[in-house]
């Protein structure tokens, strides 16, 4: 991610933990923000290992295609509550990150995801529900 995108979103978060501390939540280090193209599960330390190497390989080969950062929103969901960056990758990434999964899935016998494909960036999880004004603030 390019250092730009990072102070841009720091800065929106740490605007965001100031205006509204009563919020409980497990932000992010902005250090170990990064994009998530695919949710992996749990994997044994082996598949781990090939992981690595495979996702090493596929980033070298993807690092000129930059993404763009859209908007910054607030989802709900079984597991709770997230605030992301959604991203914009362009046609070029996705169509990288579709061939991924299926190396994935070829490979390692990961499969595909169900749900429609949505890069993002995970800023915080929720701990409690939270103010609609903290909503309408990103």
């Amino acid at each position: 991610m390019p250092e730009s995108h990072r102070q841009l979103l720091e800065a929106k978060v740490s605007s965001l933990r100031l205006d509204f501390p009563e919020v409980e939540a497990n932000w992010v280090d902005p250090a170990k923000y990064h994009i998530t193209v695919a949710f992996l599960g749990n994997r044994t330390d082996e598949e781990v290992a090939e992981l690595k190497e495979l996702l090493h390989a596929w980033a070298e080969s993807t690092r000129e295609a930059l993404a763009n950062l859209l908007t910054i929103g607030a989802v709900s969901g079984r597991g709770g509550q997230m605030l992301w960056s959604f991203v914009d990758i362009g046609q070029d990434l996705r169509d990288r990150c579709f061939a991924l999964m299926l190396q994935l899935h070829s490979q390692l016998g990961i499969a595909p995801e169900r749900r429609e494909f949505m890069p993002h960036l995970t800023l915080a999880r929720i701990k409690k529900r939270w103010h609609k004004s903290v909503v309408n603030a990103v």
